[in-house]
C-alpha cells in the first residue's frame, strides 16, 4: 500500500526523490539503498519532523481497518514495531478507558495485538515465515501464490516435515484447515496443481 510523501517534504528533497524515480513510499527503500546522500537527506528530514511522523503513524494505526493494513503500515513505518510506539499506544488505551470509551479502547487493544503478532512473525526464521504465510493464506489460490513466491523454502521435504511436526491446533476447524494445507503443500511440492 504505497502512500504519498508528506506534504511538508522540502522541495529540494522532493526533486531528488523524483530524479531517483521515487513517486511514493513503495519505491523509497530501494532508492535509499542506491544513494547514500539521498539516504542522509531523508534521515535528516525524518529527524527534524519525528514528532509529526509519529503522530501520523499513530493516526494511521488507529484507522487501520484490518491486519493487512497493519502489515502495510509496519512496512512503511517500521518504527511502529518498537517498544516506544507500543508504550504510546498503551497510553492511548489508558486514556480511552479513563474516558469510559471502552469500545475504542478494545479496538485499539486488538490493533496492538495484531502489531505484536507482526513483530513476532518477523522474528521467525524464513522457513517458519513462509509456512505461516502459506497456512494463513485466505484461500487455496492465495496459498498457491505463496508457494510460487516461496518455492525455494517450501519445496524441500523439510518444509513438509515442519508443517507436519510443528504446526498444531486444538481447534477442530483449525485442524481441518491445517490438514487441507498439508495436503495442498504435498501436492504442490510434487508438481501437481
Amino acid at each position: 500500500m504505497p502512500t504519498p510523501f508528506p506534504p511538508n517534504l522540502p522541495a529540494d528533497l522532493q526533486a531528488r526523490l523524483a530524479a531517483a524515480g521515487v513517486r511514493d513510499t513503495a519505491g523509497l527503500p530501494a532508492a535509499l539503498d542506491r544513494d547514500p546522500a539521498l539516504r542522509a537527506a531523508w534521515i535528516a528530514f525524518l529527524a527534524e519532523h519525528q514528532e509529526e511522523i509519529v503522530q501520523a503513524a499513530l493516526l494511521a494505526f488507529l484507522r487501520a481497518p484490518d491486519f493487512d493494513a497493519l502489515q502495510a503500515l509496519a512496512g512503511q513505518a517500521p518504527f511502529i514495531l518498537e517498544d516506544d510506539f507500543a508504550e504510546t499506544v498503551n497510553e492511548v488505551i489508558r486514556q480511552a478507558e479513563e474516558a469510559a470509551e471502552t469500545d475504542f479502547a478494545a479496538s485499539v487493544r486488538l490493533r496492538l495485538t495484531g502489531l505484536r503478532q507482526i513483530k513476532a512473525d518477523m522474528a521467525l526464521p524464513p522457513l517458519a515465515q513462509a509456512l505461516l504465510a502459506f497456512v494463513q493464506a485466505p484461500d487455496d489460490a492465495a496459498a498457491h501464490a505463496v508457494f510460487a513466491a516461496q518455492r525455494e523454502l517450501l519445496a524441500p521435504e523439510e518444509a513438509q516435515r515442519s508443517l507436519e511436526d510443528h504446526v498444531r491446533s486444538s481447534d477442530p476447524v483449525a485442524q481441518d484447515h491445517l490438514a487441507a494445507r498439508r495436503r495442498l503443500l504435498r501436492r504442490l511440492r510434487q508438481g501437481e496443481p
